[in-house]
């Protein structure tokens, strides 16, 4: 990922370590373990958890992990995988805003964190 950005692009680290996690899974996890994560994510989802708490670090540790790595699997291997360049590109610095926020991210993409959040729920829940 930060190779993609360029080493001077501060990507958030739910971004990062959402990714490391969802690309490993897919990697090496058995699918028993993928089933078994997506059931968990199903049911934090159905608890209440959003897009808005993985990108704002609200989570505790182990639902972090689980659910930033279901994003990022939706973003990056998913159904927003279309997008997930101009997300990316969203995070470059300009003269005028030296870091990026994963709302203006999501918005060089035409995206909102609120319509990410409606579809990967409703993803996470049909896995």
């Amino acid at each position: 990922m930060q190779k993609k950005v360029g080493a001077d692009v501060a990507l958030p680290a739910w971004l990062l370590s959402g990714f490391g996690r969802a690309t490993l899974q897919r990697a090496t996890a058995t699918e028993r373990q993928t089933k078994g994560d997506r059931q968990l994510a199903a049911k934090l989802v159905k608890l209440g958890r959003t897009a808005m708490d993985v990108c704002g670090g609200t989570l505790d540790r182990d639902e972090a992990g689980l659910l930033e790595a279901s994003l990022m699997d939706y973003l990056a291997y998913g159904p927003g995988s279309a997008k997930l360049s101009k997300v990316l590109d969203g995070f470059k610095p300009e003269d005028t805003i030296p870091m990026k926020t994963t709302v203006q991210a999501l918005e060089n993409a035409g995206l909102t964190l609120e319509s990410i959040n409606t579809k990967w729920q409703k993803w996470v829940i049909s896995q």
